[in-house]
């Protein structure tokens, strides 16, 4: 890609996908799980770079039984939301190539035109646009642009702390489907449904009756000219209303 002179439209040339088949070579041998572990942290902190190139990272662990191939990207390239097309992309050309066939894929759409379809359509707006009407008095109820965090921490206001990860599992497949099947029959998704249970948990938990987020709603439908890998996205003001003896299918979303 090569950026233009200010008022016109970037340069971007797109290398077929035989012609950008990069060339492989070993980077070590390790003989315990967190060797692998820790070069591949290295790795990825040492080689993507926002500010440059490159923007992922790619590689395979071989070993004499197996193979993992492994994929990092920075979140400019890809989210949460479009892992799911890549992990099937990459699987669906894995099988192709074991069946010696070549792979079936639909079109990859260009991040570049919808980028420029939707900053065409942002500029239509105007403060006072009836568009923006939601939005202004979503903040107004909440106080702010970004609504605070709902339950008092004992953290001191405006000042940074360091990010904590933590992760669990809250349901295996037959709880995920019964729950996935409970929202759809209440009228709602699955998302919805753990929006509607975070808002009932916060409000046992001495939090405010309305839990108010920010949620991602994908705009891959209406992307231009096939399936973009990446940011695909905008954020909506959601809001969810909860009571003591409300259940969850009652608080969905809005």
């Amino acid at each position: 890609m090569r950026l233009p002179a200010p008022g016109r439209r970037p340069l971007l040339r797109v290398l077929p996908a035989r012609g950008a088949d990069p060339p492989g070579r070993g980077t070590g041998e390790f003989t315990t799980t967190q060797a692998v572990r820790d070069f591949l942290a290295e790795r990825f902190r040492a080689t993507i770079d926002t500010l440059a190139w490159p923007l992922f990272a790619m590689g395979a662990v071989v070993r004499d039984a197996s193979t993992t191939v492994y994929l990092a990207f920075d979140h400019i390239v890809c989210d949460g939301v479009s892992m799911p097309n890549v992990v099937h992309d990459i699987a669906h050309a894995y099988s192709a190539a074991l069946c010696g066939r070549e792979p079936e894929l639909p079109p990859t759409g260009s991040y570049l035109d919808f980028a420029d379809t939707q900053r065409r359509r942002f500029l239509t707006l105007t403060a006072e646009d009836a568009r923006l009407d939601h939005w202004r008095s979503y903040t107004e109820r909440a106080g702010a642009f970004f609504p605070p965090f709902p339950l008092d921490l004992g953290v001191e206001p405006g000042r940074m702390y360091p990010i904590v990860n933590e992760a669990c599992t809250l349901l295996d497949a037959g709880g995920a489907a019964a729950f996935d099947q409970e929202c759809r029959d209440a009228g709602g998704k699955p998302f919805m449904g753990v929006m509607a249970a975070l808002a009932r948990s916060l409000r046992e938990s001495g939090g405010p009756e309305v839990y108010r987020a920010l949620m991602p709603v994908s705009e891959r439908a209406t992307a231009p000219g096939g399936t973009p890998s990446a940011g695909s996205s905008t954020p909506c003001p959601s809001s969810s209303r909860s009571g003591p003896a409300r259940s969850c299918p009652n608080c969905s979303p809005r």
